[in-house]
């Protein structure tokens, strides 16, 4: 059973984490990190309070979204999954037309929980692109696509350091790596952990936006 300690913990943690929601929805917060303190600030939580788990946010950004309407959520996750996919379509072509073998890569790909259409509270589109084009050629391709101007990190990855951008978009934060045509590595896997990963290329985000179609526009 319980202790009345923990269901307090429990207690305090979703008031928090609704705060938290509501606070970066409101634009007050400019990160999840900062919306759960300053939440825990603002309700004047105890010392040592459980802090919210990402699940518990997510969970609570999908209520507060549903709570504004019938179809506000589902036409966000439109939006920012048709804005992925412009993104992909014109990093492909970039390849094709300036990579001597792009038309032989593999068309790039979204990785991660953006995969599955899960965009709820900081939504993150994840990108690989195979290619022997640099970061910076990449990120030409980005801003071409009406991302905003990137900045630029190396990631240590279980196969090597790998070049990225992050860049934000209308609807979601951008991540793209570019992945050397040498590299060997599993597409389901993910590239720091090794853990199982989704993904999905254009069709398959296609088909998922058509689930959603119902949509009024």
């Amino acid at each position: 059973m319980a202790s009345r300690r923990d269901e307090d913990d429990r207690s305090d943690s979703a008031r928090i984490a609704r705060r938290a929601v509501e606070r970066l929805s409101e634009g007050r917060s400019e990160s999840v990190g900062d919306a759960v303190d300053d939440a825990a600030r603002e309700l004047r939580a105890r010392a040592g309070f459980r802090r919210p788990t990402r699940a518990e946010l997510r969970a609570h950004a999908q209520a507060h979204e549903e709570s504004l309407g019938p179809g506000v959520r589902e036409r966000r996750i439109v939006d920012t999954l048709e804005e992925a996919l412009e993104v992909l379509a014109v990093l492909e072509a970039h390849v094709i037309a300036h990579d001597p073998e792009g038309a032989e890569r593999p068309a790039p790909e979204v990785y991660g929980r953006a995969a599955l259409g899960e965009l709820d509270l900081d939504p993150t589109v994840h990108i690989r692109v195979v290619t022997s084009l640099s970061i910076g050629d990449l990120a030409a391709a980005a801003v071409e696509a009406g991302l905003a101007e990137p900045a630029f990190e190396t990631v240590d990855s279980r196969h090597g350091r790998i070049d990225r951008l992050a860049a934000e978009g209308a609807f979601a934060r951008y991540r793209v790596s570019r992945i050397p045509p040498g590299m060997r590595l599993d597409p389901g896997r993910d590239l720091v952990s090794g853990e199982r990963v989704a993904h999905a290329g254009f069709e398959a985000i296609s088909r998922r936006i058509g689930g959603l179609g119902h949509l009024d526009p």
